[in-house]
């Protein structure tokens, strides 16, 4: 699913979106600054209406470790890489 983000008919981000089991599952989010926080209210929305239990992502960028928590999101997923 493609989700985008608007203030006053104008864009100002997008989510990409997967229903994964009891989950809704975020690829890929990109808001404009400011919208962060407001932008993560809708997904949540989003989440609820669907009948998801949880909202998911995975990153291996470090800043969003901090912004994560701050969100109210546990990290629960360790990977590896095989080579």
């Amino acid at each position: 699913m493609l989700w985008i983000a608007q203030v006053d008919a104008r864009p100002v981000g997008f989510a990409v979106l997967q229903p994964q089991g009891t989950a809704l599952h975020v690829w890929c989010v990109h808001l404009e600054n400011g919208h962060l926080e407001t932008g993560w209210q809708h997904l949540l929305e989003i989440a609820r209406n669907g009948g998801a239990e949880r909202l998911t992502f995975e990153s291996w960028r470090p800043g969003w470790d901090k912004q994560a928590r701050k969100l109210g999101f546990k990290p629960r997923k360790w990977a590896m890489e095989v080579i």
